[in-house]
């Protein structure tokens, strides 16, 4: 297992993490990362980190690393705020825009249940996977 890792405080966490394991952790970008092998690679898989993937090169990339019948899967961790929910996360958005991730109420960044944007425009656009599945 190859791991790419751009923080590279991260990356050390996973390497104390996983030691003893057969993996290598690569310190760097996904955009800019070259896997050693010309086989390719049979799985890219991304949990919440896809969408900091420059949007211009991630499925490119992905598509170039993997072997032919390669499988990308990634996955978001995005919040959805029934009417009536729990107001904490709407409360702490202070701590959010202090990071430069805070939502706001005028962009409708605010989705309810059953309205998260799914990707599978995104991915079919990009000519490169034949079959999607969300």
């Amino acid at each position: 297992m190859t791991c790419v890792e751009l923080g590279a405080e991260l990356a050390a966490v996973a390497r104390q993490n996983l030691v003893g394991m057969d993996v290598d952790i690569i310190t760097g970008s996904f955009e800019d990362w070259q896997p050693e092998t010309e086989k390719g690679i049979d799985l890219v898989f991304a949990a919440t980190a896809w969408k900091w993937v420059d949007p211009e090169v991630r499925y490119i990339k992905a598509w170039q690393v993997l072997r032919s019948g390669g499988h990308l899967a990634f996955w978001n961790a995005d919040h959805v705020f029934p009417d009536g929910g729990d107001p904490f996360f709407r409360e702490i958005q202070a701590v959010y825009y202090e990071i430069g991730e805070g939502n706001s109420v005028d962009n409708n960044e605010w989705p309810r249940p059953g309205e998260l944007r799914e990707q599978r425009d995104e991915i079919e656009k990009s000519g490169l996977f034949e079959v999607v599945h969300v």
